[in-house]
């Protein structure tokens, strides 16, 4: 977890999933296995908060941690493979 409650996978256009369903008070709620985008982050230094695209409210705060990074098999392959993937030009792979 980063110093500012962020953790650096919750940036605002990030694909997440809730891991933690809930609804606030305003009748707002998000579905553990749904997927959401991340529209917006704040932290209070210690706690990270997200707003979410699908949210009709879009000033809701949810705590980051009911989340976790939405991690496609591309995304997955992409980070694992791109060092032997990265071959120098001239050289014989």
């Amino acid at each position: 977890m980063a110093v500012s409650g962020i953790p650096s996978w919750a940036r605002v256009g990030a694909k997440v999933m809730c891991v933690d369903g809930a609804t606030d008070p305003h009748g707002n709620a998000v579905v553990a296995g749904e997927t959401y985008t991340i529209s917006r982050t704040d932290s209070d230094g210690v706690t990270g908060y997200v707003s979410l695209v699908e949210d009709r409210d879009q000033d809701c705060g949810w705590y980051v941690s009911r989340f976790r990074p939405l991690i496609t098999l591309e995304h997955d392959m992409a980070v694992h493979f791109e060092r032997l993937l990265d071959v120098p030009e001239g050289v014989d792979a």
